[in-house]
């Protein structure tokens, strides 16, 4: 004799059975794909939250990371923009300097033309009258020396040299803030 092993089953329903069971089975699946649509609505709704929440995040980022990117271009605009105009002002600043130094250049060479006027004697009476001034007291009888290009003056351990090139410089530096005028347009 074999023995198997058996899976007890449903007797099969009876037919008037299965006729009442009908309309409740019916509404059983009606309620169960009611509640499945309702499920699948509600996992859509929460999507579509979700996409729309990730979204709004998303464009907040971006508008985040662009005013930042703004901020950051705009401090780099600014620091390129200061570095130009150090450097621009360097550039004036050093055509000033030029413009300067031509000028004391210029008033030199022609000071040092008056060494061959026949004026010259005239200039250097002028010379000794500032470097003995400068010497004072006057109860010093200073030493007179005269110069290729000027006067040097002592009395006792002082002394002074008074020279064309000195006169040139001091009136350069006797202008001032006037010497900007060179470089105003």
């Amino acid at each position: 004799m074999t023995v198997s092993a058996h899976t007890p089953t449903a007797p099969p329903p009876d037919a008037p059975a299965a006729a009442a069971l009908g309309p409740v089975r019916a509404a059983l699946m009606d309620h169960a794909r009611a509640e499945g649509d309702e499920l699948v609505r509600a996992a859509r709704r929460e999507a579509d939250e979700l996409i729309s929440r990730a979204d709004g995040e998303a464009r907040a980022l971006a508008a985040r990371a662009a005013a930042e990117g703004q901020a950051d271009a705009a401090a780099a605009l600014a620091a390129d923009q200061a570095r130009s105009r150090r450097r621009a002002r360097g550039v004036v600043l050093a055509a000033q300097a030029r413009a300067y130094r031509a000028l004391r250049e210029q008033v030199r060479a022609e000071a040092r033309q008056l060494a061959d006027s026949a004026g010259w004697s005239r200039w250097c009476d002028a010379l000794e009258i500032l470097a003995r001034q400068a010497l004072q007291p006057a109860s010093y009888d200073p030493q007179v020396e005269r110069l290729p290009d000027g006067v040097r003056a002592t009395s006792g351990t002082r002394s002074i040299t008074v020279t064309l090139a000195d006169l040139a410089d001091a009136a350069v530096d006797e202008l001032g803030a006037d010497v900007e005028e060179l470089w105003r347009p």
